[in-house]
């Protein structure tokens, strides 16, 4: 179905955007760091009625983190009624993943997971690479078999400090930016986590829910990289954690943004508690595409690039990847708006 909207686009584009902006020449990890909110998740409280003074502080903590100014976490809490019979609880939901809403985790309404919803020593340590001008922080969700989890840690260790030699940003950012603006470059790293870490549950519920069916892939490591404000890209998973598909995804992230509509590009955003605003500071994308305006185009090319790449993994996951809707204006004597929604369907690889 993609191929059939990318055919369609482009020769639309030659005849209504023959004078639009080119595409951004701003790094896609750049321009999703500045110009790309997190998604908010929905936090329901259970039985706020019926709370002990310890679950009331832990509903309090909860609030507090939502709407603090300084280090905020993406989520929004929402307090309901129990069920009759039913223990006071937390259900944390992403309203959407591959377009539809899907819940993430649930548990009691403790102080203990009020502190670990949006936050924990893995997430901690991803907002404060990103922060610091990482490229991408990589995650690997180990599986528990030795074997498996340090072969895929060397491979991808080895893989990423090849890329860094290797790779290039765009030329529009090369050479620095001056003294407003930090100096960008190519750097990844990796960060493990284990999956019966309690510390890291709610992530590791996240990681599993960004594409349709990783639960399934329980035995093997699975791969992501991780950037902008905490946006998780494609999941690698067991035999496809190879050097070809950790180089498109480094190469697509360091290459230039083509689309400036964040619901247009593949991936899921993660809950963080992060002060992202403060962190960009200065703007790339302002010193390099003031217009602001991409291409349709350009994000056809973007849209047939994730496409290829999604091809190229080894396993490839079922049902929708994404959806999205995108309005363009056209500016000249005219101005028209349309609209468009487009949905990638992926096969399935073998395990």
């Amino acid at each position: 179905m993609l191929r059939k909207i990318t055919v369609f686009l482009i020769p639309l584009a030659a005849c209504l955007c023959p004078l639009t902006a080119q595409a951004c020449d701003v790094p896609v990890f750049r321009y999703a760091l500045e110009r790309w909110p997190a998604e908010r998740y929905l936090l329901t409280a259970y039985g706020p009625d019926s709370l002990s003074p310890q679950q009331k502080q832990a509903l309090a903590f909860c609030r507090n983190l939502s709407s603090r100014p300084d280090n905020p976490a993406n989520f929004d809490l929402v307090v309901s009624g129990a069920p009759p019979g039913e223990a006071p609880s937390f259900q944390l939901t992403c309203p959407s993943v591959a377009g539809r809403p899907v819940d993430i985790w649930s548990g009691g309404i403790t102080e203990q997971n009020a502190g670990r919803i949006a936050d924990s020593p893995a997430r901690q340590e991803i907002v404060a690479r990103l922060v610091d001008g990482q490229s991408a922080v990589w995650v690997l969700l180990e599986s528990g078999d030795r074997g498996r989890d340090e072969a895929a840690g060397r491979l991808l260790e080895s893989e990423l400090a090849a890329l860094e030699r290797s790779l290039t940003l765009p030329e529009a950012v090369t050479g620095g930016g001056g003294r407003d603006l930090p100096q960008l470059r190519v750097d990844f790293s990796l960060i493990r986590v284990s999956r019966t870490d309690p510390a890291e549950e709610v992530l590791v519920r996240m990681l599993c829910s960004s594409e349709p069916d990783l639960g399934d892939y329980s035995a093997w490591p699975i791969a992501f990289p991780v950037f902008g404000r905490g946006r998780v890209l494609y999941a690698l998973v067991g035999a496809g954690i190879t050097q070809e598909n950790i180089r498109r995804a480094c190469a697509f992230l360091v290459g230039p943004c083509a689309c400036e509509i964040k619901d247009l590009s593949p991936g899921m955003d993660l809950l963080i508690a992060a002060d992202w605003e403060r962190a960009v500071q200065a703007s790339w994308v302002d010193r390099v595409d003031p217009s602001g305006l991409a291409s349709l185009a350009g994000m056809a090319g973007e849209f047939s690039a994730g496409r290829e790449y999604s091809a190229a993994r080894e396993r490839r996951l079922s049902g929708p990847v994404i959806g999205a809707l995108a309005a363009l204006a056209v500016a000249l004597s005219v101005v028209g708006a349309f609209t468009f929604r487009i949905i990638r369907s992926s096969g399935r690889r073998e395990k």
